[in-house]
């Protein structure tokens, strides 16, 4: 690794240090501090079509994705993502501590012979899910349990589309009651999505880390409609780092979402 790479992973250590010593000092929170990141291209698509994972960050962006995981205890992702990555979310490209890997799964479909479960170089994840309240539910979650992971039951919502979900801020507050103190949030899209709703309503996400690749794919957005017709997420103090071809954006939100006609 060039000493230029290594300034700018250092410069975003920084940030990272700088929103951890921020959360610290909030001695009100109820959720761990929150790391919001994933890669996206210039039309703001993290995958050509939903199912069909898409490699968009280059080599050096990559490093520091596995740098940031290696600064928090735990690293989540939405069951879709699980589902058509199977990812192991391990940090493999730096030394450091392993984060536990986190998987939002309102209807217990994580299946056995995933890599987080059958590969024995993977930590066993943790699985929230929503109430295990019929018997088929009860039986996957007894199964998931005995292959060692851990099943927190969790309250749900129910979304625009009519479908029950995990109450991700409600998720957050059980995972720091379970000793989770840094989260990093990888995706997919419902997931990014259900944390800027969130945003809009109590500060959830301590820093925001995207990585841009300078590529057009015209396929699924990061980002959902957060609904909100009145104020948005918006970002202050942003960090622009350029990793090789890539462009990484960093930064904190406002304290107060942006209003629509301001």
């Amino acid at each position: 690794m060039t000493l230029d790479r290594m300034d700018e992973l250092e410069r975003i250590r920084r940030e990272f240090d700088d929103a951890m010593v921020h959360w610290a000092n909030d001695k009100g929170s109820k959720y761990p501090m929150i790391t919001l990141t994933y890669a996206q291209s210039i039309d703001g698509c993290i995958a050509v079509r939903k199912g069909s994972p898409t490699t968009l960050s280059g080599s050096s962006s990559m490093t520091m994705t596995h740098m940031l995981r290696t600064l928090h205890q735990g690293i989540v992702i939405g069951i879709e993502s699980l589902l058509s990555d199977n990812p192991s979310l391990t940090a493999r490209l730096v030394s450091g501590r392993q984060p536990k890997p986190i998987v939002i799964d309102t209807k217990l479909r994580c299946p056995l012979d995933c890599k987080l479960i059958s590969d024995s170089s993977c930590l066993k994840p943790v699985v929230v899910c929503g109430n295990a309240d019929t018997p088929t539910l009860r039986l996957r979650k007894q199964s998931l349990e005995q292959a060692g992971v851990i099943v927190i039951e969790c309250d749900t919502m129910c979304t625009s589309d009519g479908t029950q979900h995990v109450h991700l801020s409600r998720a957050f507050e059980l995972l720091y009651k379970h000793g989770f103190q840094s989260i990093m949030v990888e995706g997919g899209a419902g997931i990014i999505t259900s944390c800027l709703k969130e945003q809009t309503l109590s500060s959830l996400v301590s820093l925001v880390i995207i990585t841009i690749a300078p590529i057009f794919i015209g396929g699924l957005h990061s980002v959902n409609s957060i609904v909100s017709s009145s104020s948005f997420p918006r970002l202050q103090n942003t960090l622009c780092v350029k990793m090789d071809i890539d462009m990484v954006l960093v930064g904190k939100f406002l304290s107060q979402p942006l209003l629509q006609n301001s």
